[in-house]
C-alpha cells in the first residue's frame, strides 16, 4: 500500500480509475502509464525524501522536468518525480553566468536571460526541459556560433541516490569528475540534478540588428521539392553564425487547405542583418521564390527565438523520434525521404502530424571543443557531423503506432543509405530498442555501466544504461 506520510511537499496517489492526463501531461502517451507516485519537491530535502522512499519500495524514479523524452516508460512501478517547481533562472553578470534550475523550460531559461540581456544555449522547443536537454548532449540553434548545450556547463548541483548533495565541474577529481564526464552527454539515470550553472553570453556583442535575430523563411509546395533540396544542399561551408534548417510538414486544420504538404527553409543569422543577407543569399534566389507559396525576412526578438515551432511542442497524442547525424546529405537521398512522408500520411490521416526536420551547422566549434582537455572527457563522440536529420513520427490512434514506427525505420534507412562506418545519433533522440553503439562507442558504454554500478547501485533512478 502505497502512504505518503513521509512527505511534506505536493504528491499524488493515482487510482486506477483516473485519466492518465489527470495525473502526468507529457509530450507523448508512447510507453506511459499511471505510476505508482508523483512527488513534486519543493526543496533538496523532498528529493532524498523521495529517493528514499522509491528504494524502499522498489520502485523506479523517474526525473521530470519538461515531459519531452518519450523514450523514457512510465509505469505503475515509477515514483515520478515532477521537478517543476525547480525552475529558477537566475544571471550573474558579473561571472557571465547563469543558474538554471533542474526543472526549468527552455522558455523559462530563454525568459529569464534574455530579459538581463544575456543568452545561452538552448534547445528549438520552449517546452523541453532544459536540464533534461543537456544530459543527452542538447543540440541547438547556435552549433556553429558555440558548440552543443554541454560544451557551455560549467558546473552542475545533483543529489546522488545516496541522498549526497554534490556540485562538479570541470574541476572535480577522481569520481566526481568521471561523473561530471557522463552528464554531460549521456546523463539519464546517474543522479537528480537541482541546478547547473551554464555559460552566459552578451547579447549586445553579437552585433545585431534591433537586437534580433535575422530570419529568412521560404515556404514551398510538395512540387517543389527538388527545388528545395537543390537550394537546403548548395547551403555548404555555412559561417559559424548562421544555422539553416529544412522542415517537412502539413498545414494545420485551420488553414486555407488543410493537411497540404509544406517544405519550409529557413536560415537564422546571428550576426548583423546585412550579413545574414550576404551569407543566405540562396533563399533569395528567383528560381526559389518562383516556386514558393511566401518567402520573408523578419528581425525576431531573442525573446521570441522558438515561437515558430510552438505548435511542435503539444502534449498527447504518440510520439517518437527517428533521427541520426549525417557528415553529408545529397539530393535524392532528400527527395527519396520527403516521398517516403508523403505517402504515409496517404495512406494514414491519423499520422499527418508526422514531420520531418533537417538541421546543418558548421562543426569547426564543435570540433575544437572537443580537442580541449574538458571536451575530450565528454560523453559526446560526433562532433565532426555537421548535420541532424529527424523524423518527428506523430500520432492520435494507438492503431497507427505501428505503421509510423515502420515509417520511422525506414526513414533512417534512406538517410543513412550513403553513410559509411558507424551511423550516430544523440542521446537526446534516444530510440527503445535501439543498439546503443549508435550513441556512445563500447569504451564509453562500458564505462557508462560502470558508473551506473557505482553512483546507483540499487538501480533506483531508470536508466538505458
Amino acid at each position: 500500500m502505497v502512504s505518503t506520510h513521509n512527505f511534506t511537499c505536493q504528491v499524488v496517489i493515482p487510482n486506477g480509475g483516473q485519466a492518465l492526463h489527470d495525473v502526468v501531461s507529457r509530450w507523448s502517451d508512447t510507453y506511459i502509464d499511471l505510476p505508482a507516485i508523483v512527488v513534486k519537491p519543493d526543496s533538496e530535502a523532498d528529493i532524498v525524501d523521495a529517493i528514499k522512499y522509491a528504494k524502499d519500495n522498489s520502485l523506479t524514479l523517474v526525473t521530470a522536468n519538461g515531459s519531452h523524452a518519450p523514450f523514457v516508460p512510465v509505469t505503475s512501478n515509477t515514483l515520478y518525480l515532477d521537478m517543476t517547481n525547480f525552475n529558477g533562472v537566475t544571471v550573474d553578470q558579473s561571472a557571465d553566468t547563469v543558474r538554471i534550475g533542474g526543472g526549468a523550460s527552455t522558455g523559462e531559461v530563454i525568459k529569464g536571460t534574455t530579459a538581463q540581456g544575456y543568452y545561452t544555449l538552448w534547445p528549438n522547443s520552449d517546452a523541453v526541459g532544459y536540464v533534461g536537454c543537456l544530459l543527452g548532449g542538447g543540440s541547438d540553434t547556435m552549433n556553429g556560433l558555440h558548440g552543443f548545450m554541454i560544451d557551455a556547463v560549467e558546473s552542475m548541483q545533483l543529489i546522488t541516490t545516496d541522498g549526497v548533495r554534490l556540485e562538479i565541474s570541470p574541476s572535480s577529481e577522481g569520481n566526481e569528475r568521471t561523473l561530471f564526464n557522463a552528464l554531460c552527454g549521456a546523463g539519464f539515470g546517474l543522479a537528480v540534478i537541482t541546478s547547473v550553472v551554464m555559460k552566459a553570453f552578451r547579447i549586445s556583442r553579437l552585433r545585431l540588428t534591433d537586437n534580433s535575430i535575422w530570419t529568412r523563411r521560404v515556404v514551398l509546395p510538395a512540387s517543389a521539392i527538388l527545388m528545395a533540396s537543390r537550394t537546403f544542399v548548395s547551403m555548404q561551408q555555412l559561417p559559424q553564425p548562421l544555422s539553416v534548417s529544412m522542415i517537412c510538414l502539413r498545414s494545420p486544420p485551420n488553414a486555407q487547405t488543410p493537411g497540404a504538404p509544406l517544405i519550409m527553409i529557413t536560415g537564422s543569422y546571428f550576426g548583423p542583418s546585412e550579413e545574414g543577407e550576404e551569407v543566405a543569399s540562396a533563399l533569395f534566389a528567383d528560381d526559389l521564390i518562383s516556386q514558393a507559396l511566401s518567402a520573408r525576412t523578419d528581425l525576431v526578438p531573442f525573446a521570441d527565438a522558438n515561437l515558430a515551432l510552438k505548435p511542435l511542442s503539444a502534449h498527447g497524442d504518440y510520439k517518437s523520434f527517428s533521427s541520426t547525424l549525417l557528415d553529408t546529405i545529397d539530393v535524392e537521398t532528400i527527395v527519396t525521404g520527403f516521398h517516403r512522408w508523403l505517402r504515409l500520411g496517404e495512406q494514414y490521416e491519423d499520422a499527418r502530424p508526422t514531420s520531418l526536420v533537417f538541421n546543418k551547422w558548421d562543426t569547426k566549434v564543435t570540433s575544437d571543443h572537443g580537442q580541449t582537455d574538458v571536451g575530450r572527457g565528454k560523453f559526446f563522440e560526433h562532433r565532426n557531423q555537421g548535420m541532424l536529420a529527424n523524423a518527428m513520427c506523430w500520432c492520435a490512434s494507438e492503431e497507427t503506432r505501428g505503421p509510423i514506427e515502420q515509417f520511422g525505420d525506414e526513414f533512417l534507412k534512406i538517410m543513412r543509405r550513403n553513410s559509411s562506418g558507424q551511423v550516430r545519433c544523440i542521446a537526446n533522440n534516444l530510440r527503445p530498442g535501439m543498439d546503443l553503439g549508435e550513441l556512445y562507442s563500447g569504451q564509453k558504454l562500458e564505462e557508462l555501466r560502470k558508473l551506473k554500478v557505482f553512483w546507483d547501485p540499487y538501480r533506483i533512478l531508470w536508466s538505458p544504461w
